[in-house]
């Protein structure tokens, strides 16, 4: 396997991988442990916070329970901005390092298409994503197991598949940004960019009611994972999510296949 593109995208960020899986790991396992000490603070401190503290971290009142504990402490915020991060800057190394490095003219000699190419990279990000995303899972389903911690596991895959999703998006955006152009820095820049504001416009639209419709254009508005954690999740937010993923990775492909590299 380490002789595929696919296989060396991966084993290449090994270290990383694991630290950041390991991580979402042991704090999904540490949430679990923490709830049922914690729950009556934050029912008391639900109280007593701003209303606007919402927009940021999800209905506080909700986190009594373990399903709206995971919401606010770890899938609204926490975990997408991991996913997220390790996404962008993947995919804006993904082809951008061969390029940087020169390797990619060696690449792009072999008798291996640009569109066999920047599918197994494409593999390797969603495989990287996938782990980085479910790790979380993972520390749930071991928490529940060996703690007081009444959640639905299926739901729980369900809200790390919607962030997978929201993490393919911005790393779907670097990926297209770098084929374009050709610069890792781009690529990187776009990502991060993308990430920042429409963080801040999903932010905007819950505080000011005249900008409601900011809402519409973040992907975070349809991670929705208090709703998909509590059993209420609509497919056309995984849809949408899916949509924007595709749109971006059909420009990446057409400008990698199709942008002169010098080979």
């Amino acid at each position: 396997m380490l002789n595929s593109i696919f296989g060396k995208a991966v084993w290449d960020r090994k270290i990383g991988l694991f630290a950041t899986s390991l991580g979402m790991f042991v704090f999904a396992l540490l949430f679990t442990v923490l709830h049922e000490s914690f729950a009556g603070e934050i029912t008391r401190f639900a109280n007593i916070v701003p209303s606007e503290l919402s927009a940021f971290v999800g209905d506080m009142s909700a986190a009594a329970t373990p399903e709206g504990f995971l919401a606010v402490e770890l899938y609204s915020l926490f975990l997408p901005f991991a996913v997220a991060i390790t996404g962008i800057a993947f995919a804006s190394k993904a082809i951008g390092r061969e390029e940087d490095s020169g390797t990619l003219e060696l690449l792009l000699a072999s008798p291996i298409s640009r569109s066999k190419i920047i599918w197994q990279k494409l593999a390797a990000i969603k495989t990287t994503l996938f782990i980085v995303a479910f790790s979380a899972f993972l520390g749930v389903v071991l928490g529940k197991a060996l703690f007081v911690f009444d959640v639905n596991l299926k739901n729980v895959a369900l809200a790390s598949l919607s962030v997978f999703l929201l993490g393919m998006v911005y790393a779907m955006a670097s990926l297209a940004a770098q084929g374009l152009t050709g610069k890792t820095s781009v690529g990187s820049g776009i990502g991060a960019g993308l990430l920042v504001l429409t963080y801040a416009a999903n932010i905007v639209s819950k505080l000011v009611d005249n900008l409601e419709g900011l809402r519409y254009f973040s992907p975070f508005y349809y991670l929705d994972v208090s709703g998909v954690l509590n059993g209420n999740g609509e497919l056309v937010n995984f849809a949408v999510l899916l949509g924007i993923t595709a749109i971006f990775y059909v420009m990446a492909h057409i400008g990698f296949v199709n942008r002169d590299t010098g080979v």
